[in-house]
């Protein structure tokens, strides 16, 4: 244990608050990652999806993920398109 104190801060006083105090972003976590284990365990029973020609078999919880994953992806470069296209015409003076 360091024996010497700083200034301003009482003897044995943590250089920082946060060194003993619980992270607000570890609790996130930990909630999510345990509501993410409750849906995939409620969520096994196996669906059929039917796209254009192609039929294929995923548990609900799989096909939710890749909709989700699906979703976030069309999305950011829908977003990236229209930076892309608003920085041309600013760069055109229009």
């Amino acid at each position: 244990m360091n024996m010497e104190r700083e200034p301003g801060k009482a003897f044995g006083e943590s250089k920082d608050a946060t060194d003993r105090a619980i992270n607000g972003g570890l609790v996130a976590g930990v909630v999510a990652l345990t509501v993410l284990v409750v849906f995939v365990l409620q969520n096994t029973q196996k669906t059929e999806i039917e796209f254009l020609f192609w039929s294929f078999e995923f548990s609900v919880w799989f096909a939710l993920v890749i909709a989700i994953v699906l979703t976030l992806v069309v999305e950011r470069l829908g977003g990236w398109v229209w930076r892309r296209r608003r920085r041309k015409r600013a760069e055109l003076g229009r």
